[in-house]
């Protein structure tokens, strides 16, 4: 999953150098909104839907979390990295056609 923005501001895709590379944020602690997308395939032949997801999160000091999406149940996780444990989910925003442009978080 690649986190799109963060307390309803969106994050410019153009800022990271590789995303498909592990990118870390420096977040600071407490409530935050995260707003998240999936992976696109990248091929052509077998396209993804994009789906788009938003949930709401209270971030403790020090630790670290993983942003990820369940697959089969169509929805978006955060999970600590040292436990596993889950401690937001957050349902489909939004889902579109393979390539057909960004997520429309706050229409």
């Amino acid at each position: 999953m690649f986190l799109r923005g963060l307390d309803d501001v969106r994050l410019s895709s153009l800022e990271l150098p590789n995303p498909y590379a592990d990118y870390v944020y420096v977040i600071k602690p407490g409530h935050h909104k995260l707003m998240g997308m999936n992976i696109q395939s990248g091929h052509i032949l077998v396209p993804t839907d994009l789906r788009c997801y938003r949930m709401e999160a209270e971030l403790l000091p020090g630790v670290s979390y993983i942003l990820a999406e369940d697959k089969d149940k169509e929805i978006a996780v955060l999970k600590r990295e040292d436990t596993g444990a889950i401690v937001a989910s957050g349902e489909k925003y939004e889902q579109k056609d393979a390539y057909t442009g960004p997520c429309n978080w706050g229409k």
